[in-house]
């Protein structure tokens, strides 16, 4: 429950803020039009650490024909009172918190200092911009000055949510006291969004509350990591279009289209990569569950999310390459299948789909493998000089009929496109009566499984594929938490895979 109202907090904030805009701009445009430009202005604001007034006042401006300074005074007027608010409160609790942690309080003026000497022209600008517009805004100050009283409420019970999801329930008023001292002295940062300092002040005041050292750390890393996604993806679903065209303004990039022929990321994929590697485990999984992987899939492609994963992967591999070997004895007995194989020095053996951490790795002979990202595993990898690595397909291998011995297909029929035309490629090149070794993961009934895995298959189905074209010769079941789980010692998330040995017919 505290996942949903944390969506429910964070989406009123956001219609909060939107109807300020809304207010302030003499309703020149429709408040649905003023809740999407918020929503994408908050996420520059996150993600590329730049000053939401200004990224709102342009977006304002550029595409909603406002005069600049009526957006941007829109905007100051808002986070002033604000700011007003959360410096009343902040004041009112800090002052018997200073008396107790003086040297915290130093963080004022010397924040304060550095932001007046790095931004000091933005701050004159603003500062004039803010006077011609007070005059224009002054009848709806009341109105705007309820919307942020009901936004700092919705501010208070988003992080009583999100202590509570680490087991921690402290009293209304301790909350409010946290989370005003926090957004007080972030607002000092001279960095946007308050980039540390937050941090900093909310982890030592949960530590002056009780908590201990690493719970803190991790309250105050969860809260960056879900109010950036939650604003990225909000603005990405709002108003992808123009977080685009505010990239390529910024950043000078080539179009979508040249960027997607050319498979390089754009700016926004590379954010997402980051923040997708960055994320530990147990909060990328909570964030999976508020439906975050729909928004991921929205941005990245399913070469993109591989990649992701093989960045993460190969220090874990390279670190401990001995206790892989360990997993393809105990887990995919490989062993056995070598022995039934018959594999040795003159054994011509593929690997398709053969990733970083290949079984070429633990076999002899003249070892081939494919992948569609083996030119960019190349720049993160260095594979060993006998194994033969180049770019390709399951459904189109660059290999000459009946060429090799032995074929292993590990946990990637269910990540390429046309699973039966990859297995009749597979039947293609092996010689007559050479060995096809299938790894794969197998459920009771279809599911989805995202865009790293697009295809999810029955046993009947890995049956229906082999049926007329192999007979299986080895059929073994296996329960773990797969090879990268093995590697990290991991037990949350266990997979059902058949390991088998077909003759080619």
């Amino acid at each position: 429950m505290n996942q949903i109202g944390i969506i429910f907090a964070l989406t009123g904030i956001t219609l909060l803020q939107g109807l300020n805009f809304y207010l302030l701009v003499n309703r020149r445009i429709k408040f649905f039009e003023a809740f999407r430009l918020v929503s994408v202005a908050a996420a520059f604001n996150r993600i590329l650490l730049t000053g939401t007034g200004y990224v709102a006042g342009s977006l304002f401006s550029r595409n909603k024909q406002l005069p600049f300074y009526q957006a941007l005074g829109a905007f100051l007027i808002s986070e002033l009172l604000f700011v007003g608010l959360w410096l009343i409160l902040g004041l009112l609790y800090g002052v018997r918190l200073a008396q107790e942690m003086p040297w915290l309080f130093l963080l004022l003026p010397l924040t304060a200092a550095g932001l007046l000497l790095l931004k000091k022209e933005k701050i004159a600008a603003a500062g004039k911009n803010l006077l011609g517009y007070l005059v224009e805004a002054k009848r709806v100050i009341p109105a705007v000055l309820l919307c942020n009283t009901l936004n700092a409420g919705l501010f208070i019970f988003y992080y009583y949510l999100l202590f509570g999801i680490f087991d921690f329930y402290p009293g209304y008023f301790t909350v409010l006291k946290i989370v005003s001292i926090t957004i007080t002295l972030s607002y000092f940062s001279p960095l946007p969004s308050g980039l540390g300092i937050k941090e900093g002040a909310l982890g030592l005041l949960l530590m002056e509350a009780g908590q201990p050292l690493g719970q803190s750390l991790a309250i105050a890393l969860a809260d960056r990591i879900i109010l950036t996604s939650f604003w990225f993806a909000l603005g990405s679903l709002l108003g992808f279009d123009l977080i685009k065209e505010e990239l390529a303004r910024r950043f000078c990039k080539k179009t979508e289209d040249n960027l997607t022929k050319n498979r390089k990321m754009t700016m926004i994929k590379r954010l997402v990569s980051t923040l997708i590697m960055i994320t530990p485990r147990p909060i990328r999984r909570f964030l999976k569950k508020l439906g975050a992987d729909r928004v991921v899939d929205k941005v990245l492609d399913k070469h993109d999310a591989e990649l992701i994963f093989q960045k993460k992967w190969v220090k874990e591999f390279q670190a401990n390459p001995e206790k892989a070997s360990v997993f393809w004895e105990q887990h995919r007995y490989l062993s056995e299948i070598k022995d039934i194989c018959g594999i040795g020095p003159e054994s011509k053996v593929f690997d398709l789909g053969c990733g970083i951490s290949s079984v070429l790795h633990y076999l002899e002979g003249d070892r081939h493998g494919i992948d569609p990202l083996a030119e960019e595993y190349k720049t993160i990898y260095a594979y060993p000089g006998s194994m033969k690595i180049q770019k390709g397909s399951g459904e189109e291998t660059p290999f000459v009929d009946d060429f090799f011995d032995v074929v292993f297909c590990t946990n990637v029929l269910d990540h390429v496109s046309d699973p039966l035309k990859t297995v009749t490629e597979i039947h293609r090149v092996l010689k007559k009566s050479g060995f096809f070794v299938l790894v794969i993961e197998v459920f009771t009934e279809k599911i989805d499984r995202g865009l790293e895995h697009p295809h999810s298959f029955t046993d009947a189905e890995v049956e229906g594929l082999m049926a007329d074209r192999f007979s299986k010769v080895f059929d073994r079941e296996d329960v773990s938490a797969g090879l990268r789980g093995f590697m990290i010692e991991a037990t949350d998330e266990l997979h059902h895979d058949r390991i088998m040995v077909l003759k080619k017919n």
